[in-house]
């Protein structure tokens, strides 16, 4: 007997087919074919010995094709059943699409209800929990990559503030190199030591260059000064205000003001920067960015606050070993006036604070909120 099942899982259409053989419908096959075959040589026996051999053979082809007849019809009908009812179900299933019909057959009762798997709503809750079962492994997966993904920016602001404490590290140690060796080729000095110096500048500025690379810090540049406000030199007997915390740095500064005519007032944090302008008044301060107790960020923005009041503008450089990209950008937008990167050159340094106080107010930047 075959049960034939139309599947609707997928878009095309696709039948299914399954055979099972009847064990009881093949026994009364069986039992019949048996019972006929016996009847038949029995009546063959009686004929042959009544009417004698010749018309004994003609009588037993006829009896023998007499009784095969029943027995052909019914395997017939039992082979052939099973297309027959596949035929009808097919022709059903055409005009109107129902892929859910399957052929019935006598005596399948529970086993053929029990072979109904593909029904639709069954096929259908299949596909539900396999889709809700799909979308929870993709939400886990997207989570997994959010975690990935705040994993690696965590790690690369970490390599970025490690790369940035070294570069202020290296180029504060450098600063005081170059600057002192700036100094002293000012000095009188032989030829031979001349040249000793120089060649010691120029490794440092090599070595310099080499670990700006390898840190990413971009070439140090000032922009060209603008002719409509640039007078070329600041007032001079200027009184700076210089922000330093470190040692090296506070006497190289203080040396390069003096040597144009400047005098240097150098504290080495912000807050003390604060309570020395309560005290005096002063033309210019050289800023740093780095330092404890108060850097140089937020001495600015107070002082800005404070000028808010008093209606005073004070030209404040920028003067940081951080020379990453974008810290120019940075300090020019907390109200910086002129910015300059370490290790300092005198004319940089000077250039930069000339600039500053050379700006009238209409064409100083507006001050940070």
């Amino acid at each position: 007997m075959f049960h034939v099942q139309f599947s609707s899982v997928r878009p095309w259409r696709t039948v299914r087919l399954s055979s099972r053989f009847s064990t009881a419908q093949n026994f009364r096959t069986l039992v019949a074919i048996s019972v006929a075959s016996a009847l038949l040589t029995a009546t063959i026996t009686s004929l042959v010995f009544h009417f004698g051999r010749n018309g004994g053979a003609v009588l037993l082809l006829a009896l023998a094709g007499l009784a095969a007849l029943p027995v052909l019809r019914e395997a017939r009908r039992t082979r052939s059943a099973p297309w027959v009812q596949l035929a009808q179900t097919a022709k059903s299933v055409a005009p109107f699409q129902d892929r859910s019909l399957r052929p019935g057959a006598a005596g399948a009762g529970e086993s053929g209800a029990a072979e109904r798997d593909g029904d639709p709503e069954r096929r259908r809750e299949a596909l539900e929990n396999e889709l809700c079962a799909r979308n929870a492994e993709l939400r886990t997966l997207k989570e997994e990559l959010r975690e990935a993904n705040r994993r690696v920016e965590a790690a690369c602001c970490a390599q970025g503030q490690a790369l940035a404490s070294t570069c202020h590290q290296i180029r504060t140690r450098m600063n005081g190199i170059l600057g002192m060796t700036e100094l002293v080729l000012e000095t009188a000095l032989t030829l031979e030591q001349r040249d000793c110096l120089l060649t010691a500048k120029r490794s440092a500025e090599s070595l310099l260059t080499t670990l700006d690379g390898m840190l990413g810090v971009p070439e140090n540049a000032l922009p060209p000064p603008s002719p409509a406000r640039w007078n070329g030199s600041s007032p001079a007997g200027m009184h700076v205000l210089v922000v330093e915390d470190h040692a090296v740095g506070q006497h190289l500064v203080g040396m390069f003001l003096a040597k144009h005519g400047h005098r240097a007032r150098v504290v080495a944090n912000g807050r003390e920067a604060l309570e020395a302008l309560a005290r005096d008044s002063f033309d210019a301060i050289l800023m740093d960015i780095q330092m404890p107790v108060m850097n140089g960020f937020e001495a600015t923005s107070a002082i800005r606050r404070g000028e808010r009041e008093s209606g005073r503008h004070i030209p404040i450089v920028a003067m940081t070993a951080f020379a990453m990209k974008g810290a120019r950008e940075r300090c020019l937008e907390s109200g910086m006036d002129a910015y300059v990167s370490k290790p300092i050159r005198p004319d940089a340094l000077m250039e930069a604070l000339d600039r500053a106080c050379a700006l009238d107010a209409p064409a100083r930047r507006p001050l940070a909120s």
